[in-house]
C-alpha cells in the first residue's frame, strides 16, 4: 500500500512516518520546499515539493496512493481565528482532500485535535466524540480549536458528497521523540532550562504521540467512515506533568501553581501590551483560559474498539522526547 502524508516534518506526521514504515508501506511525503527533514533521511520517503493550496501539483503526487494522510497545520494559538489559521487548517484540508479525492484515493484521514471535543471545564464526565461545542466553546474557544473544528466540516464533506472514505482523529496534547519545530516540546526545553516558575492552574490530557500514530495507522484498514475518534492518553494538572517532565530531565519543576484569575489577567494585559508590537506575546488570554480549565476528561473507548487503540504511560514518552533532544543537540 502506498501512503500519501502531509506534515511529515512535523510531531504527529513524523511518528506516523516512523510507524507507517514499520509496516512496510511506501510513502509519499508532501512538504515544503524550504520544510528541514534531515531528522527523516533515514526513512524510505518519496519527498514531494508541493504547496499544500496547489491542487494539481497534489493530485499528481496522490495520484498511486491508496490512502492519503493529512498531519500539516498551524498550532497557532491566538485568541481569534485569523488568516493564518484559515489558510492553513481549513483552506488546506479542503484543497488537500479534493485532490486526494480527484487522485482516487480511497480513503482520507485528517488531524484534527481534542480541542475540537466539547469539552466541559467543570464536568468530570469524560468527553466523548459525541459531545459537541456549546455557546461558552464559541465564547472562550480560541482561534485554534475553531480551525481544527472547521477543518473537519472540511474533510467530512467528501464523505457526504464524493463518497470517499473520510475518518477524523482528534489527538490530545502530545509527547513524544520526532518534535523538530518543536510544537509541544517547547515546554518541556523550558523546563529543562527552568524557565516556567509556576505551572497553571488547571489540567491536561495527555499522550505518547506513538500512540497516537498507532492508532492512525491502524485507521488505513480499520474505523467507520464519517466517524471522529478520539485518540487520547491521561488526565492530569499541570503541575503533574510539569513535575514529570523536570523529573525525567533531573531539574527542578516550578515552584506553584498560580490562580486562575492571574492566568487569565496576565493573559489580557499580554493582549493588551502585543498590540503595541510587531510580533505578539506567546502568552495571550485564550491560552490562560484554556491552561486553566478544572477538568479535562477525554474518552478513547471508541478508539480502542474501533481502531484498535492503547493508551501508555506518559514517563517513556517524556523520556523518548528528552532523548531526542539530546541527541538532535536541543537540549
Amino acid at each position: 500500500m502506498k501512503v500519501g502524508l502531509t506534515g511529515v516534518s512535523g510531531l504527529v506526521g513524523g511518528n506516523v512516518a516512523v510507524e507507517l514504515h514499520k509496516r512496510g508501506l511506501d510513502l509519499v511525503g508532501i512538504k515544503r520546499a524550504s520544510s528541514k527533514v534531515d531528522h527523516l533521511l533515514h526513512l524510505p520517503i518519496q519527498w514531494h515539493d508541493v504547496d499544500l493550496h496547489d491542487h494539481k501539483g497534489l493530485q499528481q503526487s496522490f495520484k498511486e496512493c491508496e490512502v492519503v494522510i493529512h498531519c500539516a497545520a498551524s498550532v497557532a494559538m491566538p485568541n481569534t481565528l485569523n488568516d493564518e489559521l484559515r489558510r492553513t487548517n481549513i483552506d488546506a484540508t479542503r484543497v488537500v482532500a479534493s485532490a486526494a479525492h480527484q487522485a482516487g484515493v480511497k480513503r482520507f484521514i485528517h488531524t484534527s485535535s481534542a480541542s475540537a471535543i466539547g469539552c466541559l471545564a467543570y464536568s468530570t464526565r469524560p468527553a466523548t466524540e459525541d459531545d459537541l461545542w456549546t455557546a461558552e466553546h464559541e465564547a472562550n474557544g480560541g482561534g485554534y480549536p475553531k480551525s481544527k473544528l472547521l477543518s473537519e466540516d472540511e474533510a467530512f464533506a467528501f464523505h457526504h458528497q464524493a463518497k470517499m472514505e473520510v475518518i477524523v482523529v482528534n489527538p490530545s496534547y502530545m509527547v513524544g521523540p520526532y518534535d523538530a519545530k518543536p510544537s509541544s516540546g517547547k515546554v518541556m526545553l523550558r523546563i529543562a532550562k527552568e524557565r516556567i516558575p509556576a505551572s497553571p492552574p488547571g489540567e491536561v490530557n495527555v499522550v505518547d504521540v506513538r500512540d497516537v500514530a498507532k492508532g492512525m495507522a491502524n485507521a488505513l484498514t480499520m474505523g467507520r467512515s464519517g466517524e471522529r475518534y478520539i485518540l487520547a492518553g491521561v488526565s492530569m494538572s499541570y503541575r503533574e506533568l510539569f513535575s514529570q517532565m523536570a523529573m525525567v530531565l533531573g531539574t527542578r519543576p516550578p515552584r506553584f501553581s498560580f490562580p486562575r484569575w492571574l492566568g487569565v489577567s496576565a493573559g489580557h494585559i499580554a493582549d493588551s501590551l502585543g498590540r503595541f508590537r510587531t510580533k505578539p506575546f506567546e502568552l495571550n488570554a485564550h491560552m490562560m483560559k484554556m491552561a486553566s480549565r478544572r477538568y479535562r476528561r477525554l474518552s478513547s473507548k471508541k478508539a480502542v474498539n474501533e481502531l484498535g487503540y492503547s493508551i501508555s504511560p506518559i514517563q517513556p514518552a517524556l523520556k523518548s522526547a528528552k532523548d531526542w533532544f539530546e541527541k538532535h543537540d536541543m537540549l
